[in-house]
């Protein structure tokens, strides 16, 4: 609400798609298909990690609890 900074960490890899905020967590999506899902928090917290089949560049797009890539 403030603006104020509540944490910065590097997560490695090449980013082309945006962060993208869902169900309590941060999205970020590497070029090569990393997934990593980051508590929306005042603490770093990650999630969950996955992989997905080839090289990402977009950022998905969430509708009727499906994600779109």
């Amino acid at each position: 609400k403030t603006g104020e900074r509540h944490w910065m960490e590097r997560l490695g890899g090449n980013f082309s798609a945006s962060p993208v905020y869902a169900n309590g967590k941060v999205l970020f999506l590497d070029e090569d298909g990393k997934a990593t899902w980051v508590e929306a928090s005042t603490t770093f917290k990650i999630a969950s990690q996955s992989e997905i089949d080839g090289q990402t560049f977009a950022t998905p797009a969430f509708t009727d609890r499906a994600m779109y890539i």
